[in-house]
């Protein structure tokens, strides 16, 4: 039940109040029907791309493997020309390069590390890949991190961190990054920042930025805060409050 109120005054004295109250009832309940929802496409999502992850780790890398131990025996073949074991020596080093690409693929599709390893560790071994593919100084801190955390809040904040760092990397035309993780009292903490060229927060939820919809839906999942604050030619930090428990 939703009240306004307002008194009435005669010769500046109370005398009758006039109000009206709206039942928001159903409001509430479609509202708790679309973040259960939400729920449900986030956990079906995160499923499918573990067991498109698992196949692209399974059966595609492995392939590759084998055809790479296949080319270099050929290579080895004592009448092989020196000019066809050049050539197969480079298409080796290409599906290693290709296999390596498919495991990071696979690794961004489901980060299986983050339940063996836990939140603090996949996160900066994810800061670390990232500054190596690009050209991007990737600064990462971790303070007071359990181990262990609750499946859906490691998720929630590794997917914000993910999002916002290939974010960096497509738009912002940022030379330094920074990722720091932080327990203080009964949340985590998660900052990202940037010295791009940042952007308008309000006309990219206009114009329904995927991004950051997804961003906030994960944090409306797990009851917590965003925060992005972006000035144009001033870089942009994305900050991030969860329950820890």
């Amino acid at each position: 039940m939703s009240s306004r109120g307002k008194v009435d005054l005669v010769d500046e004295k109370p005398t009758y109040l006039r109000g009206a109250s709206v039942d928001i009832t159903e409001r509430k309940l479609v509202e708790e029907h679309a973040h259960e929802l939400s729920r449900k496409l986030m956990v079906a999502q995160e499923n499918e791309r573990a067991r498109i992850a698992r196949e692209l780790h399974d059966d595609l890398s492995q392939s590759l493997a084998l055809l790479a131990i296949q080319l270099q025996v050929l290579g080895k073949g004592a009448e092989i020309d020196h000019i066809l074991k050049a050539r197969l020596d480079e298409l080796t080093e290409q599906i290693q390069r290709i296999s390596s690409d498919v495991h990071r693929i696979s690794h961004e599709l489901h980060p299986s590390k983050l339940s063996q390893l836990g939140l603090e560790a996949s996160l900066g071994g994810f800061c670390r890949e990232i500054a190596r593919a690009h050209a991007l100084k990737v600064q990462f801190e971790a303070k007071n991190i359990p181990r262990v955390l609750p499946e859906d809040v490691s998720l929630c904040v590794y997917r914000i961190a993910q999002e916002s760092l290939q974010n960096v990397v497509k738009h912002s035309d940022a030379s330094i990054a920074s990722v720091t993780i932080e327990r203080k009292g009964d949340e985590i903490r998660l900052i990202v920042s940037d010295n791009g060229r940042g952007f308008d927060p309000e006309a990219a939820r206009s114009q329904e930025s995927l991004g950051l919809i997804s961003m906030e839906e994960r944090i409306r999942v797990v009851k917590g805060q965003l925060n992005v604050v972006s000035v144009i030619g001033s870089g942009t930090r994305v900050i991030v409050d969860v329950p820890a428990t």
